[in-house]
């Protein structure tokens, strides 16, 4: 089973990741009387998570040799929003 997006750290002793991320409540108005309506943005939620781990013997497999520190997620506060989400890529179902 392969689990995507990865890492291969079979080259490293030591792994890291820092990731932030805003989610966005979006809402779709009613269309007006031509038929039109746009997405409005209402809140974003900020949140983040983290994991460190470092392997001594080679072998990331052997699990025992492998130590995770510091990992967790977390949150910040949600907050009513104006701003629209916006994306440096797009992927379309496939």
């Amino acid at each position: 089973m392969m689990d995507s997006p990865g890492i291969d750290c079979k080259q490293f002793t030591s792994v890291s990741v820092n990731d932030s991320f805003n989610d966005y409540l979006m809402y779709l108005p009613p269309n007006d009387s031509e038929g039109n309506s746009v997405w409005v943005p209402l809140k974003v939620q900020p949140w983040y998570w983290y994991a460190s781990a470092t392997e001594s013997t080679g072998d990331w497999a052997n699990t025992s040799a492998v130590k995770i520190t510091g990992i967790g997620p977390g949150t910040g506060t949600e907050s009513p929003t104006n701003d629209y989400p916006e994306w440096d890529n797009y992927y379309p179902p496939q």
